[in-house]
């Protein structure tokens, strides 16, 4: 009897997100001002909500352990989803906002718009990222570690000639940051 896997009903239920209609698997990220991504989890099924991925990554924790004794504690701006935390932010969600939180709303959505501006680099620069042929989960086993590489290799581009999200924050790429990369990356692949 032929069966065919692409419509098996376990797997196709484990990557299908009702609200959205569509099948697949979906990263967490956490990028800089310069356009660069610092943190990459996943991938986990896109069926899977933003909280749940947000709660699997412990992304506040290991944030929050980077910065250990450290005078200045830095926070990341997240997902107008996300719950505030030690190390995590979103918009103020009141319905009578005083006039700080609303200035602060203002200036934090160019934050999260300059996040979408990297997706759309890594599509841009590698054009086999938005080919939906190529990155069908069932075709091919390597979806994941395609789209990890093609933002590694973004990383690399944004520290050689800048991007729009470098270039919006008025942020000068500085000359070694590159060679000091590769040394970070190359010192976790060894250890």
């Amino acid at each position: 009897m032929y069966f065919n896997n692409r419509w098996d009903e376990n797997i196709q239920r484990a990557f299908y997100n009702g609200w959205k209609s569509i099948h697949g698997i979906k990263h967490q990220s956490v990028d800089n001002a310069w356009g660069m991504t610092e943190d990459l989890y996943g991938p986990t099924s896109v069926r899977r909500n933003d909280l749940a991925l947000l709660r699997q990554s412990r992304i506040n924790a290991r944030f929050a352990e980077e910065q250990v004794n450290e005078v200045h504690q830095y926070i990341i701006m997240g997902d107008s989803a996300y719950n505030k935390d030690t190390h995590l932010t979103s918009y103020h969600k009141q319905n009578h906002l005083i006039e700080n939180y609303i200035k602060w709303n203002k200036s934090m959505k160019h934050v999260r718009i300059s996040i979408e501006w990297n997706y759309g680099v890594t599509g841009t620069l590698f054009k086999y990222t938005r080919n939906k042929n190529k990155f069908k989960i069932l075709d091919n086993s390597r979806v994941s570690k395609i789209y990890t590489v093609a933002t590694l290799f973004r990383n690399f581009y944004i520290m050689m000639y800048g991007g729009q999200t470098s270039h919006y924050f008025k942020l000068e790429i500085p000359p070694d940051m590159l060679v000091n990369y590769i040394n970070q990356v190359d010192f976790f692949l060894t250890n």
